[in-house]
């Protein structure tokens, strides 16, 4: 299938492309920056991880409501 794309991405008539015009963007930084980024990345690291983490003693963001069930094959915590 990546054969047949590449060789028909070189013979693709350019002229019929729509064009854009260039568009400019200007990040700007929020001061807490962190406030977000740090309970988004454990949020991910919580729903992707098999490591058990739990919600109910997690202080960075409300993670027992996001996760009121949360186990993982790996958590030795309840038997």
């Amino acid at each position: 299938m990546m054969e047949i794309i590449e060789k028909e991405a070189i013979s693709w008539p350019t002229d019929r492309l729509a064009k854009f015009p260039n568009f400019r963007f200007r990040y700007v930084e929020d001061d807490n920056t962190v406030d977000f980024f740090v309970p988004y990345v454990w949020r991910l690291v919580m729903q992707h991880s098999d490591i058990y983490f739990d919600p109910t003693r997690v202080k960075l963001f409300n993670a027992h409501t996001l996760f009121p069930l949360s186990r993982s094959r790996y958590d030795f915590t309840s038997k």
